[in-house]
């Protein structure tokens, strides 16, 4: 969201009095808020899916935009020295969201990373008439007797 806000915030001031926004006129403003729409839009399907490759797209959005906001910064810097033109508060906003967009990208591929394999669907627990409440000791206590007691039973059946 901050990387949209920083896109469309003003990115340069030019003489110390016409702002430029990321976005004016086509400017690179677009490329960093398209890559924030098309990290949202991937987020919420890895949420549903546990897909690691899809981690790989959001991170890849993240260094688009950072190298983008950068290099812009750079580029404003360098005009006239510094002093004909300042980068202004959106620039930052936007470097410093699609860092953090790339950083939590990596730990989300390594997070993905530690679920055991083949588990892109969402784990079913086992039915409830397997999972026992007992302690094993005192489940293999209860099976013991019932085995002893079956052994010391004479068979069921007609008497003569």
């Amino acid at each position: 969201m901050l990387m949209i806000v920083g896109g469309f915030g003003p990115w340069a001031k030019v003489l110390g009095a016409i702002t430029i926004n990321g976005t004016d006129d086509g400017k690179d403003g677009w490329i960093v808020v398209v890559a924030a729409g098309v990290a949202i839009a991937v987020l919420v399907v890895l949420a549903f899916t546990w897909r690691r490759w899809l981690a790989l797209i959001p991170l890849l959005a993240g260094t688009i935009a950072a190298a983008t906001a950068g290099y812009d910064i750079s580029d404003i810097n360098s005009v006239g020295g510094g002093r004909l033109a300042s980068a202004e508060w959106g620039i930052y906003v936007s470097l410093i969201a699609s860092i953090g967009l790339a950083i939590a990208s990596i730990a989300a591929l390594f997070e993905l990373r530690r679920r055991p394999s083949g588990s892109d669907a969402v784990a079913v627990p086992p039915p409830a008439a397997e999972v026992e409440d007992r302690p094993h000791e005192e489940r293999d206590a209860a099976a013991e007797s019932r085995y002893t007691h079956d052994r010391e039973q004479p068979p069921a059946g007609p008497v003569a």
